[in-house]
């Protein structure tokens, strides 16, 4: 190919130092799946944007989109998705850090067990893999089947599901249910769903709490909840 087949787009609001060890973890990936690193960043605090700055200028960023303010997670992920026109396209959160740099040609080399035409996603349960009728067991590892929707937080959609089912829905507010939206449309296109086994692939780094938006008008749960 000529330029990438995934295009891992990292959507940024605070977190300065599981931000930058997602990056760093990241750029340590063997370079057998060519991939561009797409950062935007939602308003994130003077010190961090100014780290991200210097990340992409030493080229550990590819792309860098620094918002004027907070637009939501949807609407950030979209503006990295649209950035880069590639067959793949993943969302990484920015608690995620690779654990090996083989982590990419282990997760493709898996996903090619499935239908090509569908999504993978992450979980970090494992009883998740097996819970579904359609397990594919294979010598790459394990294919749960997924049939609500998958995390958004390391989550990859093929370009050839995407023309159909489209970007990100940016209709649920800062912090919403965009992966739970995407899942019910592959199930309504009756596109399959699979689950990977995350801890073998990425340590999560955050927690579902509220410390990254503190000095906000933002609480993540309650824009969850709502």
């Amino acid at each position: 190919m000529s330029g990438p087949l995934l295009n891992i787009t990292i959507p940024v609001f605070n977190r300065y130092h599981l931000t930058q060890k997602t990056l760093l973890a990241l750029r340590k990936t063997a370079p057998g799946i060519p991939f561009v690193v797409t950062v935007v960043d939602n308003g994130s605090t003077p010190d961090l944007r100014e780290r991200l700055v210097e990340l992409h200028s030493d080229g550990i960023i590819d792309n860098l989109f620094l918002l004027p303010c907070n637009m939501g997670i949807s609407c950030a992920c979209n503006i990295g998705w649209r950035a880069v026109d590639a067959p793949y396209y993943m969302k990484l959160d920015n608690d995620m850090a690779a654990t090996t740099p083989h982590w990419l040609m282990k997760l493709f080399r898996l996903w090619a067990h499935g239908d090509p035409i569908s999504t993978i996603g992450p979980t970090f349960t494992k009883s998740e893999m097996e819970m579904n009728p359609g397990t594919i067991y294979s010598d790459d590892g394990l294919l749960g089947i997924c049939t609500a929707n998958l995390m958004g937080s390391a989550i990859i959609v093929p370009k050839v599901v995407s023309d159909t089912l489209g970007y990100w829905s940016e209709d649920y507010g800062l912090y919403g249910a965009e992966d739970g939206d995407y899942g019910a449309r592959m199930n309504c296109a009756g596109l399959p769903q699979y689950y990977y086994d995350a801890n073998d692939y990425f340590v999560n780094g955050g927690k579902y709490d509220n410390s990254e938006y503190e000095d906000t008008e933002l609480h993540k749960g309650k824009e969850h909840a709502r």
